[in-house]
């Protein structure tokens, strides 16, 4: 059935591929080709003197935007007869540059001096133009439609028809040659699709900056647009292929391959050049694409972090890293769950900074568990750990300010979470609610549910930016008591008997994606058989929770610590 799915879907972006494709040569050839072919064919018409009859600057209005294009009816006497035909190989109304006006004006004074010129095919004198001219405004916009619709057209078949290795084979190449990075060295490609943007731009801003300076038709500097993101890719590509030269291919060996559900997901990497000892921030992530409708989002469904264990060589650096992955995530043989590792770093190389940023897509599978064999130093990693702790132990201290007066200890929290969420909600509210009233007064009747989002957004963003809560222990009694604030005002009170540590637990309450980065958001609760009573909240991080929960314990037993 997969495969089935599978091929069914290639078919369907080879059929995408080829629309796009198509429509790109189809442009092409109506703007380029059937001129281009006209022109050279024509090499071989004979000039002869010609009459205008009339003649006619054509003007049509689309959606704002006018095309042009010369009428004329004219006479001319080829071996005896006498003839009349078209103006130029192709009468299509455009407002590419400024073509038909000078033609028009070339024309016109033909007709008043009567000295105009026709083109005749001598194999068929019926057949005649009055001006013979290759355009190259024309070559430079249908160059556009084949490079942006024939090209990306010509990309996704390439795509669709690509053969896939058999799952064998591309573990055997992994073993031997390593995961290949998703940086793969490929930015010439990006360069030169950049290139036709930049000259094409420029020289079509070249051929209609006549029109700017004579009738002021600065929308015509739109064209600019092109060079600036032609320029703008080549440049990134360039920066980033001396960047990719200078830190090597770097595949990635796996160890195990694949990584194990449950296990261990290890491996290691070479940078090649030599640089002063920095962390490097290894993060393995599992991910998941949610497909809502045509759109499709990633979310982090776990990720974990380590510093990178760094050992100098001979040809540079040699980087490793070791996992203990749980054993209830899902695997990367499902369509919309990947793995990642990623590597990044500021590396001083004489004085020069030098950004490492790697990332693979890796396998990881529920299989027998095996040993890694990639050796990184105890000492390492229980140092790694102990400042894990540290970090840990200080954001939770800037989260919770304790305040101790006799057997009373006050818990403040101080989260900054609820602040930042509320703000952005309440701006989000608000350019919301004013979108609906501005569609309201334009007679659009669905602004009134814009409104109404937009003042639910409002309300809620209030309410949980006035919110607080006062935490109160009774260290002798054992009593804690909480009171529920909105802006200072006590909505309500709770009070709960203190008997074990283990009425203390932490919750995960979200979690949201921003980049690369998973962040997580926990609650601390306490609870007894007849209530549960919240105690901290807004808390970033696992760890940041479980360092704040063991403080909160030991200040309220502190007979037990």
């Amino acid at each position: 059935m997969k495969s089935m799915k599978s091929t069914i879907g290639r078919w369907v972006f080879f059929i995408f591929g080829l629309v796009f494709f198509l429509t790109g040569l189809g442009v092409g050839y109506s703007t380029i080709g059937m001129m281009t072919i006209k022109y050279f064919s024509s090499t071989d018409w004979e000039s002869v003197p010609a009459s205008i009859s009339s003649l006619e600057l054509e003007q049509f209005d689309n959606d704002g935007s006018s095309t042009y294009r010369v009428d004329a009816s004219y006479s001319y006497y080829f071996q005896g007869d006498r003839q009349n035909t078209s103006v130029t190989f192709t009468n299509t109304a455009d407002n590419i540059g400024t073509y038909w006006q000078e033609l028009f004006k070339k024309l016109k004074q033909d007709q008043e001096n009567d000295r105009a010129i026709a083109w005749v095919n001598p194999n068929n004198p019926s057949e005649a133009v009055l001006d013979r001219s290759y355009r190259w405004a024309n070559v430079a916009f249908g160059s556009i439609f084949i490079l942006m619709f024939g090209g990306f057209g010509f990309g996704a078949m390439w795509l669709s028809l690509k053969k896939v290795k058999p799952l064998d084979q591309e573990r055997q190449e992994a073993r031997i040659n390593g995961i290949s990075s998703q940086q793969k060295s490929g930015f010439w490609f990006l360069f030169l699709f950049g290139c036709p943007f930049f000259f094409i731009g420029l020289f079509t801003f070249y051929l209609v900056l006549p029109s700017v300076i004579n009738e002021g038709e600065y929308a015509a500097l739109m064209t600019l647009l092109f060079v600036f993101v032609g320029g703008g890719l080549m440049s990134f590509a360039y920066i980033n292929q001396r960047r990719y030269k200078l830190i090597g291919p770097s595949p990635l060996f796996l160890d195990p391959l694949p990584g194990i559900i449950g296990g261990q997901v290890g491996g290691r990497f070479n940078v090649a050049f030599r640089a002063e000892s920095n962390p490097v921030t290894i993060v393995l992530s599992c991910k998941k694409r949610i497909k809502r409708g045509k759109n499709s989002t990633t979310v982090i469904v776990w990720q974990e972090s380590m510093q990178g264990f760094v050992e100098q060589n001979n040809s540079g650096m040699n980087i490793s890293f070791l996992f203990d992955c749980p054993d209830n995530l899902p695997t990367s043989n499902s369509s919309s769950i990947f793995w990642n590792v990623s590597a990044e770093s500021t590396l001083k190389v004489q004085s020069k900074e030098v950004k490492l940023d790697r990332s693979w897509n890796i396998p990881v599978e529920k299989t027998e568990a095996i040993a890694s064999s990639i050796n990184i130093p105890a000492q390492f990693l229980h140092k790694q750990s102990e400042e894990k702790i540290q970090q840990a132990q200080t954001a939770a201290a800037d989260l919770i300010n304790f305040n101790q007066q006799g057997h009373f200890l006050d818990v403040e929290n101080i989260s900054e979470r609820p602040i930042g969420t509320s703000f952005g909600g309440l701006i989000f509210g608000l350019i919301f609610a004013g979108a609906g009233v501005f569609t309201i007064t334009e007679d659009w009747w669905p602004g009134y549910f814009f409104v109404l989002i937009g003042s639910l957004v409002i309300v809620g963003s209030i309410f949980l930016l006035g919110r607080s809560i006062d935490v109160k222990i009774d260290t002798a009694a054992r009593i804690l008591y909480t009171r529920r604030r909105w802006f200072g005002i006590m909505l309500y009170k709770r009070e709960l008997m203190l008997f074990e540590p283990s009425q203390f637990s932490m919750k995960k309450t979200s979690s949201t994606t921003s980049s690369k980065q998973l962040t997580q958001w926990y609650k601390i609760e306490v609870k007894n058989k007849d209530q549960q009573v919240l105690v901290a909240e807004g808390i970033k991080g696992k760890d940041v929770a479980q360092a704040l929960l063991d403080n909160i314990i030991k200040k309220a037993f502190p007979q037990r610590y």
